[in-house]
């Protein structure tokens, strides 16, 4: 049995496995009932249009009840554990596996727990954690219904999170049709600080279904520093939400990172509730083959005198199709807003294929906004300088590429991510070898 009605008997079978038991078993059925209610999202849904989801309904995946077979520590070193962070915890399959975490020296007052144990020491308080929108997608609903283990982060007012914190999500897919349901909380108190590596990684070729939820609430003055990145095995569905509440003169500084996957959607929804709140929103997926990545950004800015900047981009390769929408929503109490968004994308082949559509919405006079949105091919002019001074066609071409890739990662703060995705990044053009030496 495949589709909604698979996910029934997924909840059936699960539902005395998850954690909370009765104090979230209510929320649990509610989140479900939307689920079978809305269905999957087909492509005449707008929102929808150009990702289709049929090859998710199709298949029957199904959650593992233990972790597969520990990676070696090669294994974990290649996909940066101990180099992105001071703090991590580690995730096989969709579960904790605490000997491979590290968590020494957390400021007084801090947690950072896998979230079936902070459900296990008060279910109650997160109850609302698992509560979905309206305007949520119908797989949110269906991670809240399903989900096992995640990460629940609180630091609290006045605290400085030393160090960077590392979430590695690894799939290693023993079983094919492996579905896993990570939702990450984070919760930073009024002038806490923090930064987050949320980091989706696969070691095997078997097919999988990731379903990621982010949960994030700024506090007054909170400042939090988030990066995705994406970069499961090309037999892998990846399908991530992410919803962050703003605070007065709080900042967010995110990144999202998509570079594998066979299809990937990232949903990102930023609500600017107090004045003086911050959203920098970066992004670069780079696609080749038959990949697919969709991003759908929201911005709301609900209060005067909030700021957002969106800067996505994309490189396509191949018969690759990218897909990214863009909307700014400024509502009539926003007066003296600033919003800029933009959207620039690099097609390599005849073949690849983008659809993009950047929005506004202003309902107030006063504020200052812009989009706009570009679609091309390498410049042939600065083709010609560099061909002209030696280097060879293909280099010159890489090099311009990846130019274009770093306008992104030059705002990642952390320089051995950086160093690791601009290798990947990298690796994907011709001459790589060739091109370190001009980087």
């Amino acid at each position: 049995m495949t589709g909604v009605e698979h996910y029934r008997e997924e909840f059936a079978r699960l539902r005395h496995e998850l954690p909370g038991g009765t104090a979230l078993a209510p929320v649990r059925e509610a989140a479900l009932a939307r689920f079978l209610n809305a269905g999957f999202p087909t492509l005449r849904e707008e929102t929808w249009k150009y990702t289709n989801v049929g090859p998710i309904e199709r298949k029957a995946f199904r959650a593992s009840a233990t972790a597969g077979a520990l990676p070696a520590q090669g294994v974990l070193a290649d996909f940066g554990a101990g180099a992105l962070g001071d703090l991590r915890l580690v995730f096989v399959d969709g579960h904790h596996v605490a000997s491979l975490g590290a968590l020494d020296g957390l400021p007084a007052g801090t947690r950072i727990e896998s979230l079936a144990t902070a459900i296990g020491r008060d279910a109650a308080a997160l109850r609302a954690r698992f509560e979905t929108d309206d305007d949520a997608p119908a797989f949110a609903a269906m991670n809240a219904a399903l989900g096992g283990d995640g990460v629940f982060v609180s630091v609290p007012g006045d605290t400085r999170l030393a160090g960077t914190l590392h979430l590695l999500f690894l799939t290693t897919a023993a079983t094919a049709d492996l579905a896993q349901y990570p939702r990450v909380v984070i919760e930073l108190g009024d002038g806490a600080e923090a930064d987050v590596i949320e980091h989706y990684a696969g070691v095997a070729e078997a097919t999988s279904f990731t379903n990621a939820v982010t949960l994030a609430r700024l506090g007054r003055g909170a400042k939090l520093h988030h990066v995705k990145l994406q970069q499961e095995s090309l037999n892998t569905y990846h399908i991530g939400w992410m919803g962050v509440e703003q605070e007065r003169d709080s900042e967010l500084v995110q990144h999202s990172i998509s570079l594998g996957a066979r299809l990937a959607r990232h949903d990102l929804r930023v609500r600017l509730a107090g004045a003086g709140a911050s959203a920098t929103l970066r992004g670069l997926y780079v696609a080749r083959g038959r990949q697919h990545v969709d991003h759908h950004t929201r911005v709301d800015h609900l209060v005067a005198h909030t700021v957002s900047e969106e800067i996505y981009r994309g490189v396509l390769n191949d018969h690759a199709r990218g897909v990214f929408n863009g909307k700014v929503v400024v509502h009539e109490q926003a007066v003296k807003s600033v919003a800029h968004q933009s959207n620039r994308n690099l097609l390599l082949a005849p073949t690849a294929e983008i659809d993009t559509k950047p929005e506004l919405e202003i309902y107030v006079d006063d504020v200052q906004c812009s989009h706009g949105a570009t679609v091309g091919q390498i410049d042939a002019t600065a083709l010609f300088y560099l061909r002209s001074r030696g280097i060879e066609l293909d280099t010159a071409r890489s090099l311009l590429v990846y130019a274009f890739a770093d306008d992104v990662l030059a705002g990642l703060t952390h320089a051995g991510l950086r160093a690791r995705v601009e290798t990947e990044v990298l690796g994907r053009l011709p001459d790589a070898d060739r091109l370190k030496q001009f980087v």
